[in-house]
């Protein structure tokens, strides 16, 4: 499988902030009748910090996850 079209830019991203755009865009799905309350429900014991510590992970100098494509589908992946 070849990665075409891929964004190789650095991102910078804490558990602060995205826990504010998790429950912005939960809020939007709610409204819209696509979610309810347990959609991203937070399982407590510092999910958030480790769920980018995972995607944000290196080794031997390389981003596990190279592009900013890969970073968001594991992302989404460990969240949901």
């Amino acid at each position: 499988m070849f990665v075409k079209g891929a964004t190789k830019k650095s991102v910078k991203l804490n558990a602060a902030e995205l826990s504010e755009a998790l429950e912005v865009f939960k809020a939007e799905l709610i409204r819209k009748g696509e979610a309810t309350e347990l959609f991203g429900a937070d399982r407590g014991g510092g999910g958030i910090e480790g769920i980018i510590g995972n995607v944000m992970q290196s080794f031997g100098g390389r981003n596990v996850y190279a592009t900013l494509e890969e970073k968001a589908a594991h992302l989404l992946y460990f969240i949901y």
